[in-house]
């Protein structure tokens, strides 16, 4: 008997002392379902039962075997957990004094007795429990559970069933994404009948999904990419912070590297991975950050707290501060707490020239990075704009970078709620002022392999991403418009309207079917001018004119539509006639004149303008003044 708990904490040593090892090859599964199999091994305890009249179970009830299998289900963003558990146990029991039979050392020889009567238990309930990561590969659970056991009794004795409660601990050690081992204890009791302590090991499948498809990602040696210039944006007014939360900003500051060659090449892969699947109707900055987000979950990058993350860190940086990583290492870990990932997040989108601030709360630090839209554009278009932080005529979204199970959203999400909590303590530290106070710390990077993300999941889970930030910003406008139909107000301009909403965020399949819809009753200008303009974004110029000229019979000093021939007769060649509608336009509506000054161009040179003054992709949607 003394045996058994001997090898049990063998195993959880042995296992918490790999899982130390492992930290950074393999984080922990981010998965929010699991199967395991567990066998275990159960010892009779109290309390009296009515077998024997009386007599304490122990002494009739001997040590006996089981298995366990659950279905579990991780709460997104929880540490709670609920599943079902079946489980059979098989129990000896009877007079063991008369029948001479010592039922520890003839264990289990006895079964073939007539005296001892074997009873086989198959139980079936439903399982809570607490989910604690102690280190990215070891997690810890309390759990309970209750149900129902139905027993059957050999030598046709009886049969008969009976409720019961159950409470226990495990340790979970994930040697690979996939696979974990378990080892742990629980008290079950059946009610007015039976009680035991169960130990147990054993195995549990964890389902990677969303964050956790990590578990593939390709290997690729780091090599320098060409040189290219990536100096942090600097304020033109640099103070360093005087607050005392802004001294530890001081100290992460000098480990952000967006020119190490790993960042680069990280930066890089991910943003060719991205950068063809952009929505065309969201702000860019947005899109790089959803991609380096996502993109990181499929490496699988963990947080850990604070105390567990210095006895990760490399005891031979002596340039360390506090424990911080360089992104580098962060990459090479797999792990990291809020400094690490915030400086390694700031790092990725710095190397592409998005503007970062480091954002402090009451013991955390956690991340916003600037829009390219103005804030005026910001609070129109977005739906939620209480998420966004608007500074000195900047508009940030924060991210807390700790969330690593949930999406882009969630972590946004998480990221506002955190900053309104802390309301007067939370603090913005624009890494362009920051940047400033001291010199950055030599890289540590050695030429090491790197963990690159696999092109086809990151592109998938990008898109998702941006559809469920699109479906999320258009809900409540799409729905009222919706109604407005489905109540027989299908008017042109609801139509039109609808077609819009949709066509802003690049839904245009969905935009041309409302505009065709627009036009079955009327030649309604707004709807032709939005035809057009998805033939000119698709190259079809001809038609886009075609439509272009229907609106100007209807509508001929509408600037959208003087935009509309001005465009399409300027990728025609027609610059007669492009000239005479852009003087007109300017009567019309300056502001687009100024803007599409392009169009009083010809050739290369024109493009060249078009391309400097971001305009090419932007289009004037047709709408009822």
């Amino acid at each position: 008997m003394k045996k058994i708990p001997l090898f049990l904490l063998f195993v959880v040593l042995v296992g918490s002392a790999s899982a130390e090892k492992a930290i950074a090859t393999t984080p922990a599964p981010a998965s929010p379902l699991s199967f395991s199999f567990t066998p275990n091994f159960t010892i009779p305890v109290g309390p009296k039962g009515e077998l024997g009249g009386g007599i304490a179970a122990s002494q009739w009830f001997a040590p006996g075997w089981g298995a366990t299998i659950s279905c579990q289900y991780r709460l997104p963003s929880s540490p709670l957990y609920t599943g079902v558990d079946l489980g059979y146990s098989w129990v000896p029991f009877g007079d063991w004094a008369s029948s001479g039979i010592d039922p520890f050392k003839a264990w289990p020889s006895y079964r073939e007795c007539d005296a001892i009567i074997q009873m086989s238990m198959f139980q079936a309930g439903l399982i809570a429990g607490l989910h604690l990561d102690i280190l990215p590969t070891l997690g810890m659970r309390g759990f309970g559970s209750a149900g129902y056991s139905y027993n059957f009794l050999s030598h046709n004795v009886g049969r008969g069933g009976t409720p019961f409660v159950c409470a226990g601990a495990e340790l979970s050690w994930a040697f690979i994404p996939e696979l974990s081992l378990t080892a742990g204890a629980k008290f079950r009791y059946f009610l007015n009948f039976y009680a035991d302590m169960a130990v147990a090991l054993g195995i549990s499948y964890n389902f990677l999904v969303g964050g956790a498809q990590a578990a593939k990602p390709a290997t690729q040696r780091v090599a320098p990419p060409a040189p290219r210039a990536v100096p942090l944006k600097k304020s033109p007014h640099p103070q360093p912070p005087a607050k005392p939360e802004g001294v530890m900003i001081k100290k992460l500051s000098p480990f952000l590297m967006p020119e190490e060659p790993a960042v680069l090449l990280l930066s890089d892969q991910i943003n060719s991975f991205v950068e063809p699947n952009m929505n065309r109707a969201i702000d860019k900055n947005l899109q790089y950050a959803i991609g380096f987000h996502e993109a990181l979950r499929l490496l699988g990058i963990a947080y850990v707290s604070p105390p567990l993350t210095s006895s990760a860190v490399v005891p031979e940086n002596k340039a360390a501060v506090d424990s911080m990583k360089f992104p580098l290492q962060t990459l090479q870990d797999r792990s990291g707490d809020c400094s690490d990932l915030s400086i390694l997040y700031i790092s990725l989108l710095e190397s592409i020239q998005v503007e970062t601030a480091f954002i402090t709360t009451p013991g955390h630090v956690f991340i916003a990075f600037a829009l390219a839209s103005s804030e005026e554009e910001a609070r129109r278009t977005f739906s939620h704009a209480d998420e966004l932080l608007f500074r000195d005529g900047k508009v940030w979204v924060p991210i807390d970078v700790t969330d690593r199970e949930g999406s882009f959203l969630t972590a946004w999400q998480a990221g506002a709620k955190e900053w309104r909590k802390a309301r007067k303590q939370a603090h913005l530290y624009p890494v362009g002022v920051v940047g400033n106070a001291q010199e950055p710390l030599d890289s540590p990077w050695s030429g090491d392999e790197l963990l690159l993300p696999d092109q086809a999941q990151v592109v998938e889970n990008f898109q998702q991403e941006v559809a469920r930030l699109v479906d999320r910003e258009i809900h409540d406008r799409e729905a009222e418009l919706l109604a407005a139909v489905s109540k027989g107000n299908g008017s042109p301009s609801t139509l039109n309207a609808l077609g819009v909403l949709y066509a802003r965020y690049d839904l245009l399949e969905k935009a041309e079917v409302q505009f065709q819809a627009a036009l079955e009753t009327s030649e309604y200008a707004p709807a032709l001018v939005n035809q057009g303009n998805l033939r000119l974004r698709g190259k079809l110029i001809e038609e886009a004119l075609g439509f272009y000229q229907r609106a100007a019979t209807v509508a001929p000093h509408d600037p959208a539509v003087l935009l509309g021939l001005a465009r399409s007769n300027h990728e025609l060649g027609n610059y007669s006639l492009v000239k005479e509608e852009c003087n007109e336009l300017q009567m019309r509506s300056p502001e687009l004149a100024v803007l599409f000054s392009y169009l009083r161009l010809q050739g290369e040179e024109a493009a060249r303008a078009a391309e400097a003054n971001v305009v090419k992709d932007i289009m004037v949607w047709g709408e009822e003044k």
